[in-house]
């Protein structure tokens, strides 16, 4: 049973390796997931305080700062201070980083499709049905 579970997790681990070597050659922008991931969510939920973005991500507010700082000086982001109390700043997409967001979901997209294409239909069923099990 152990030897199992260490086989299974080393294949997890792969998978995971194999699929961050292929995003990294397929993906010509040098930014990070975790900036993608505050991206993508300053595009679905519109502007957040950084303190709020740090938590969904679970790191710290200060590599929270070292991201929001790097995609407000790409142009990714902005930050926009609220009416009411100026001390309030949050972060928001721009036109540029909804771009760069849209080309990540595509890449993203093309990689899985690539990977995926090996198991049949069942196969994915079980395989999304597995990860969301042990996810959780």
């Amino acid at each position: 049973m152990m030897h199992q579970n260490m086989e299974l997790l080393y294949s997890v681990n792969q998978y995971t390796q194999t699929v961050m070597k292929k995003w990294t050659a397929a993906f010509p922008y040098p930014i990070s997931i975790s900036a993608l991931l505050v991206l993508g969510e300053l595009k679905t939920k519109g502007p957040q305080k950084q303190v709020t973005l740090a938590q969904f991500l679970k790191i710290t507010p200060g590599a929270m700062t070292n991201i929001a700082n790097m995609i407000v000086q790409k142009n990714y982001a902005k930050r926009v201070y609220d009416e009411k109390d100026r001390r309030i700043t949050r972060l928001a997409i721009t036109e540029q980083g909804k771009e760069l967001v849209e080309a990540a979901r595509t890449t993203e997209a093309k990689i899985n499709t690539d990977l995926l294409k090996v198991l049949s239909q069942k196969e994915r069923e079980t395989f999304l049905e597995l990860f969301r099990k042990i996810s959780e």
